[in-house]
């Protein structure tokens, strides 16, 4: 039965899913399962998890004295990879990863150790996505190209009836709403929200504040 026990940094994989060995010490069989979720918990692909752990259990003499080297640990541990990950590869996947790069994984951490990787992991993802959520903010505060006060100045009066001059408020494709959503208010298949007409607003403003900058 395959469990992953986060609580505790552990993977609970037993003898009898790895298919090892019936000689194979259990501390052996414990040592894997430290490997393996050290690597699934410190790597966002399947493919490159699979392939640190096979290239990490075929390098050593020890795991193959055991069995780790059959195909069906390999199918084992592709499973565990599947069920932590959500994901659906093969056994074979890592085949597509470049041959000449050490993909070996030197374990030497322990579980509480093993845990402050994995927030760190989670630390950086939420910074990539607060950089991700600036650089979209930073699109907004930036007017669009063909800005035409005019016509958005309309829609803003009257959205629900003239919703069609966004065809001539300014360039849609560079927004970071995009084209298809402004075609779709402009063609009236969408009306317009509460976050469309600020997002209106906030241009407007910043094209009276250009216009003020350069007088």
């Amino acid at each position: 039965m395959i469990t992953f026990d986060h609580d505790n940094s552990k993977l609970l994989c037993d003898r009898e899913e790895w298919e090892c060995y019936s000689s194979t010490p259990e501390h052996i069989i414990e040592a894997i399962n430290r490997l393996v979720y050290a690597v699934i918990t410190t790597n966002t692909d399947p493919v490159v998890a699979q392939k640190i752990i096979y290239d990490t259990i075929y390098a050593s003499e020890k795991y193959g004295k055991y069995g780790f080297r059959d195909s069906e640990c390999d199918q084992c541990t592709t499973n565990i990879i599947n069920r932590y990950y959500g994901s659906n590869i093969d056994r074979w996947a890592n085949l597509g990863l470049k041959s000449d790069q050490k993909w070996v994984f030197n374990v030497t951490k322990q579980p509480k150790e093993m845990k402050k990787y994995q927030e760190l992991e989670q630390q950086i993802q939420e910074l990539q996505q607060e950089v991700n959520h600036l650089k979209e903010e930073e699109k907004e505060n930036k007017i669009p190209d063909l800005f035409n006060l005019e016509p958005t100045l309309e829609v803003l009066k009257n959205p629900k009836k003239n919703y069609d001059r966004l065809i001539l408020s300014f360039e849609w494709v560079l927004t970071p709403q995009g084209h298809t959503h402004w075609a779709n208010l402009c063609s009236g298949n969408k009306p317009l929200t509460d976050k469309d007409i600020i997002q209106l607003q906030k241009w407007v403003i910043l094209y009276y504040q250009q216009q003020e900058q350069s007088k």
